[in-house]
């Protein structure tokens, strides 16, 4: 009996040795998927940051490393307000992030990813018919992919074209694979009911962000912030509380101090 055991550890020790490590483009790849479950959370760039370096240390021309490097410089260069406009963004970031897709878009054979990320950096610049082009590629490359989709739909918004935002985010939204997937999607949606649509429509994509992703901070804020808007303070304060509990950021500070502020003049 005991040789029996000896001889299943043995097995299972070499096993363990003839894994593979982790190569350059796994751990890019784990990188894009946090910074896809919610790169703006606290504590995920870090993550990520981590992901890339290492990947960066095995292999730093691999065209996966070049594709999360570009996009974790994007998103460390976020600031505030809309993720779709270059103003959002430190100046440099949009720059940086592109000069470091370039491998990543030459990859052979290609690489969808890349034609997405390049499609956004040319919404962040306005580009908005090179950005659809290249969406086109990224869709003949993946066509089961809802972000195509989603980005066709950001622009029609940008364009003022609600009906055909409206088609392309039902698209997406159908191709939609993950709760992050879905969830870009309704912020799309809040974001076309918000200009286009109805407040209580506004209202009811936020929450099924909520309901989707009850911890999203973010979530909690932008649903306080249009019950804000429209002056149901009472709610808003609610909202906004509860965003700040799972985490602390200004707006939500500052969103909520006028609030306040609104309840207590009525």
């Amino acid at each position: 009996m005991r040789c029996g055991w000896l001889f299943a550890l043995l097995v299972l020790s070499a096993c363990a040795e003839q894994a593979p490590a982790p190569s350059a483009q796994d751990h890019a790849r784990a990188a894009l998927e946090r910074l896809d479950a919610g790169g703006l959370r606290g504590g995920v760039l870090e993550q990520v940051a981590a992901d890339v370096s290492r990947a960066r240390q095995i292999d730093a021309n691999d065209p996966w490393v070049a594709l999360a490097s570009s996009e974790l410089v994007l998103a460390l260069g976020y600031r505030s307000g809309d993720a779709f406009r270059g103003r959002s963004y430190a100046p440099e970031a949009v720059t940086h992030a592109e000069r470091l897709l370039q491998p990543a878009l030459q990859a052979d054979p290609p690489v969808a990813r890349a034609f997405l990320a390049q499609a956004r950096l040319q919404i962040l610049r306005g580009q908005r018919r090179q950005a659809w082009e290249t969406l086109n590629t990224a869709y003949t490359l993946q066509p089961e992919h809802h972000r195509p989709w989603l980005l066709r739909g950001v622009i029609a918004l940008q364009m003022k074209d609600p009906q055909r935002a409206k088609t392309q985010l039902d698209e997406a939204e159908r191709w939609a694979d993950s709760d992050a997937a879905r969830i870009s999607v309704l912020r799309q949606r809040a974001r076309m009911e918000r200009v286009h649509g109805s407040p209580e429509s506004e209202l009811a994509q936020l929450r099924r962000i909520i309901e989707i992703d009850p911890s999203a901070a973010h979530a909690h804020g932008n649903l306080g912030a249009a019950l804000l808007r429209m002056k149901r303070y009472e709610e808003a304060i609610y909202a906004l509380e509860r965003a700040l509990a799972i985490e602390r950021y200004p707006l939500a500070e500052q969103q909520l101090a006028r609030a306040r502020q609104g309840l207590a003049s009525k």
